[in-house]
């Protein structure tokens, strides 16, 4: 089977600068979800505040609401949902740093571990954005006896699934305190997050009929906070352990030492069959919400369907940035399809494309889709231009195709067609990272090179 040879390269200092960008992005959605709570319960109790009043303009108070982490289907959500997926990522890159040094059975057997991590993650995520957790307890599945019976099955598997990843890591990480500490941290404000929205829950239905239930501020920010900060702390985890790991995997390899470095014998037959395997089978699940979706939504209500074109948008803007890395010449049209895709991702998961099609017979929103379609034909093109091989050039022309009609044929098809438009140009990014590359081992040599400079 013809294998090609992969390489992973990720510097300290864009380790530090990921880091440092999500953690500012943290606390200001942390920031705005605090401004418009209060506002709101300025709003509830009839108070009046001057300064309040001369600040929440309708606009800002519009451009708030997308960043309030309490709301469903805004951007806030979305961030937060793709903030668990790239905890995902993060733990398949563990398992890969593990399964390339360990030998034994035993060793290797543990590596799996991070496997489950990374399914624990992506369900996160799409609990994130479909917000199964708020009402869960509730269900008839859950609740078959009492009305407290659901909760409590709920928060047993809560516990389980905590105790499983908190065993996981003391097992794996106690040599690596530096990865071992942040990541205990973020299991814990995880496992008190579900409890922290019982208490709220019950509050307010505790609460007399007669009595105005405000949620306090503080009570609010400190759930979200656990959150998302949970999810910065379990990501700065992992991506020590990889670094940690690199250095015990390559200790002679100068990049190594200065980032996380991986190399990999990869078959791109094979990459793409599994991946077109995990797109088929999340198109499977896509089909199965859809067809069983409720009739009326509460519009308080995440939408879980749209987590499955956004899921693979972001990660095919991660894919993206990857060959944006390893190219010399087309550096920037990678870098402006990652945002494309990232675009594309909030477009999806914060429900926009409802709004997006309401503005297409305004001025305004005709333009917005006349320049969305003609920077889709320039990437298209690029694509096309690119990669010359016949699979990549079908799945790069698809893309183009369903996207486009995604865009043009109003909400009723846009989930569907845009998973499928977005799963296209994942497979053709795919294509292109394993394909071989004559110009790799001079990446690689100038990486050192860089690295032995620095």
């Amino acid at each position: 089977m013809h294998t090609s040879l992969l390489t992973f390269y990720v510097t300290r200092r864009q380790i530090t600068g990921l880091l440092a960008a999500l953690a500012v992005l943290n606390i200001s959605f942390l920031a705005t979800t605090g401004v418009i709570n209060y506002y709101y319960n300025i709003l509830e109790v009839g108070a009046s505040a001057a300064f309040m009043d001369q600040l929440m303009t309708k606009n800002v108070i519009k451009l708030f609401s997308l960043g309030n982490l309490a709301s469903e289907n805004v951007l806030a959500s979305w961030y937060s949902g793709m903030l668990l997926l790239l905890a995902s990522v993060a733990a398949l890159l563990c398992f890969s740093a593990d399964y390339q040094y360990y030998v034994s059975w035993k060793d290797r057997m543990l590596s799996y571990g991070w496997i489950g991590f990374s399914l624990i993650f992506a369900l996160l995520s799409l609990d994130e954005v479909g917000s199964f957790h708020e009402t869960i307890g509730d269900t008839a599945a859950f609740n078959v006896i009492g009305n407290d019976l659901g909760w409590i099955v709920f928060f047993v598997l809560v516990g389980l699934v905590a105790l499983y990843m908190a065993g996981f890591v003391l097992l794996r990480l106690w040599s690596f305190k530096a990865a071992l500490v942040p990541a205990m941290v973020g299991i814990l404000f995880f496992a008190s997050n579900p409890i922290q929205e019982h208490i709220e829950i019950s509050a307010m239905r505790n609460a007399a009929a007669d009595e105005v239930w405000l949620r306090p501020t503080w009570l609010l920010l400190l759930e979200e906070g656990s959150e998302i900060f949970g999810s910065w702390s379990l990501i700065l985890a992992m991506l020590v352990y990889a670094a940690k790991s690199s250095t015990r995997n390559n200790f002679k390899n100068l990049a190594a030492k200065q980032g996380i470095y991986f190399q990999y014998e990869v078959s791109a037959k094979l990459v793409l069959l599994l991946l077109g395997s995990g797109l088929c089978l999340s198109g499977g699940l896509l089909t199965a919400f859809l067809l069983f979706a409720p009739a009326e939504r509460d519009e308080h209500a995440g939408i879980a369907e749209n987590w499955f074109p956004s899921a693979v948008a972001f990660l095919a803007s991660l894919l993206s940035l990857f060959l944006a890395s390893k190219s010399n010449h087309h550096k920037g049209a990678f870098v402006m399809l990652a945002i494309f895709c990232v675009g594309l991702s909030a477009f999806y998961a914060s429900s926009i494309y409802y709004t997006f099609y309401g503005l297409l017979s305004i001025r305004f929103g005709t333009s917005l889709t006349v320049i969305t379609l003609i920077l889709l034909s320039v990437l298209t093109t690029f694509l096309w231009k690119a990669d010359k091989r016949s699979l990549s050039r079908l799945c790069t022309l698809g893309w183009a195709v369903f996207i486009s009609v995604a865009i043009l044929s109003g909400q009723p098809n846009a989930v569907d067609w845009g998973f499928i438009a977005v799963s296209l140009l994942t497979l053709s990014l795919a294509g292109a990272i394993t394909q071989p590359s004559p110009a790799t081992p001079h990446i690689i040599q100038s990486n050192a090179q860089n690295v032995a400079t620095a």
